[in-house]
């Protein structure tokens, strides 16, 4: 039997909304590991002073608010993090874990 659209449409967010999870996970640890990078460029570089913080949210809003607050004159900012999100299509097609 073949699936109408919305049922498609339903499984496809049913399925969706497991992975997030995932990715909230592996970006929260990627943040961890390039947090403790830059600090230990910082130490190597002889950068005193840097601050180094996380926020998550909408990039536009964040970047405006983090500028504001800091009056920043240097803003480093971090990828898109499809990066789990890749590993779990990796997984799915594979059928490796």
């Amino acid at each position: 039997m073949h699936l109408s659209r919305i049922e498609a449409a339903a499984a496809t967010i049913e399925r969706t909304a497991e992975v997030v999870p995932y990715v909230e996970a592996d970006l929260r640890h990627t943040a961890v590991k390039v947090v403790e990078k830059a600090k230990a460029l910082c130490l190597r570089k002889s950068v005193h002073g840097a601050m180094i913080e996380v926020f998550e949210g909408d990039a536009m809003n964040i970047l405006c608010e983090v500028v504001d607050k800091h009056h920043a004159s240097l803003l480093v900012v971090g990828s898109h993090g499809y990066g789990a999100i890749k590993r779990y299509i990796r997984r799915q097609v594979t059928g490796s874990q």
